[in-house]
């Protein structure tokens, strides 16, 4: 028998036994999404590349659970063309867990190995977040480890709904000479994510006098931090800030108090917003719609002296305080 090295044969035979199946550039990736806040049943791929021969796996994938729900896991078309039966967990918070196996390898090399569906929170921020695969390990029909080449995390970006502005609105209010404590809401009509605000209100200083702001019952609800200034003649500045958005709807942010100087001229008079800032939990800015209110200042009201008598049966009445509601409708 010659000493030395093996047959070429032989020794392949050995390589082939001891070594896993890592010779194919096996690759997986996420396939990038995008959705809207509240958004339903949204489909997350998980593609392969390369993947001929493979008959089981198990995957865990890892998300951003404030901003995302997994719902369930589904067979994608490259594994049911192979008949890969796939079960997916979901249970865990921010985790799914995928396990897959079949009698025979996959019968080509590239697809869609399984989807997993996602609800959108109402509430989630506008932005990009991760989907990672923390594990991804693969078998072939002899239940040896395929290598993994490469593995490329996707993304899943929540986008802003589509919407026309904060629309801001003053009200509307009207008082007489020198009536005191009169409330002008600021209002927002969709207040949907809304975590900040900086306003800058200006009015007529010669007839009116702001004396006060408080939070609006939107703005308390939310838990905003609040502050107002109307130390400047004519002028009112607002801020307010919040550790999250309002979750929905619309109400008032803020109440000015003004008091109407008794010599005032009557009239309408604009209240004006020349600053208004609006800002979500990221301090991003959202676009505005503001709106001019009006203050109107009455006429002073009139007296009329009515001359003449009141006549009863005929005869002039003087004396009215024993009439009852029902003798004066006669």
């Amino acid at each position: 028998m010659k000493s030395g090295c093996l047959h070429p044969l032989i020794l392949s035979c050995i390589v082939t036994v001891l070594v896993p199946w890592s010779t194919q550039a096996l690759s997986v990736r996420i396939a990038d999404t995008t959705a809207e806040a509240g958004a339903s049943a949204i489909t997350v791929s998980i593609e392969v590349d390369n993947a001929l021969g493979i008959a089981g796996g198990d995957l865990t994938l890892i998300y951003d659970a404030a901003a995302l729900t997994a719902k369930r896991v589904a067979t994608g078309s490259l594994a049911a063309a192979s008949g890969l039966t796939v079960i997916g967990n979901t249970a865990g918070v921010g985790q799914v867990k995928i396990a897959m196996a079949g009698a025979i390898g996959l019968r080509s090399a590239s697809g869609v190995l399984t989807t997993i569906a996602f609800d959108v929170s109402a509430n989630a921020i506008p932005g990009t977040y991760s989907l990672e695969l923390t594990r991804a390990t693969f078998f072939n029909e002899q239940a040896r480890t395929i290598s993994v080449r490469h593995i490329a995390s996707g993304t899943f970006t929540v986008a802003s709904k589509a919407r026309r502005g904060v629309e801001v609105k003053i009200e509307n209010v009207s008082g007489n000479l020198g009536d005191t404590g009169i409330e002008v809401s600021i209002t927002v009509e969709d207040g949907t994510g809304l975590a900040g605000a900086d306003l800058t209100l200006t009015y007529e200083a010669s007839v009116l006098t702001a004396k006060e702001v408080t939070p609006g019952s939107l703005a308390a609800a939310s838990g905003f931090m609040f502050t107002g200034n109307t130390a400047g003649p004519g002028l009112v500045k607002i801020a307010m800030a919040g550790a999250t958005g309002i979750p929905s709807g619309g109400g008032a942010l803020a109440i000015v108090i003004f008091d109407v100087k008794a010599d005032a001229a009557p009239g309408a008079y604009s209240l004006n917003l020349t600053r208004a800032i609006f800002r979500n939990e990221r301090a991003q800015s959202l676009s505005v719609q503001p709106a001019t209110g009006l203050f109107t200042i009455l006429d002073a009201p009139t007296s009329t002296a009515i001359i003449g008598m009141v006549l009863y049966n005929g005869s002039p009445l003087s004396d009215y305080t024993d009439k009852t509601p029902s003798f004066w409708a006669r």
